[in-house]
């Protein structure tokens, strides 16, 4: 999956959050894993978002997003935390997140603001619910 690729709406019927508003939103999705990047951009799509998949995270031009969701374990030396922590510095204000791991073990840091650790795997109400939360937090 290219990096930055614009993921659109594929079965707008499956998966669709009853009651909540996501027409629109821009989630942003890391994670170095191509299937893991497939169904979470595929469910966020099908909720209306406008979803942005990255490898590795950087903001497209022109585009602020609403809600980041990150796996904590990425290649290379950055996790979750360090990603949302920049993407926010990029961005310029406290973007919500989500931090996804299968590590038990592992806790957020206590000063990351408007995040929340989910444990994989994830279910799209515990996701919704999340997101629906963080952004009403806003």
């Amino acid at each position: 999956m290219p990096q930055g690729r614009r993921v659109r709406q594929s079965d707008p019927a499956s998966s669709v959050a009853p009651g909540w508003e996501s027409t629109g939103l821009n989630v942003m999705v890391i994670d170095d894993s191509p299937e893991v990047q497939e169904a979470l951009a595929t469910l966020l799509a099908n909720w209306q978002c406008d979803v942005r998949v990255q490898e590795q995270a950087s903001l497209p031009a022109g585009w602020r997003p609403d809600f980041i969701l990150s796996d904590y374990h990425l290649s290379g030396d950055e996790t979750g935390v360090d990603v949302v922590e920049r993407l926010r510095r990029e961005a310029g204000y406290c973007v919500p997140a989500a931090i996804l791991s299968g590590d038990q073990g592992l806790k957020l840091p206590e000063d990351l603001q408007r995040a929340v650790l989910l444990r994989k795997p994830v279910q799209p109400i515990q996701l919704r619910s999340v997101m629906r939360k963080l952004l009403n937090a806003a």
